[in-house]
């Protein structure tokens, strides 16, 4: 079954990019949903935002989750 997914990020007023994040990975038969809030606003968040939503894309998904 294929998920449809729709989110919205929003940054603060006066910023351009905000620490949210909304991550869906789906292989094999495991699905990972990952929301994301980095603490503050902003490129710092941003950039902390980015680096959880590299390491979920890069981390097996066919573990033992029990």
């Amino acid at each position: 079954m294929k998920l449809s997914i729709g989110h919205l990020t929003q940054p603060c007023a006066g910023e351009q990019v905000s620490g949210n994040a909304v991550l869906v990975r789906e292989e094999r038969d495991h699905t990972l949903f990952a929301i994301i809030d980095a603490l503050g606003h902003g490129r710092g968040a941003a950039e902390v935002a980015t680096l959880a939503v590299d390491h979920l894309n890069a981390a097996a998904l066919d573990g033992d989750f029990r």
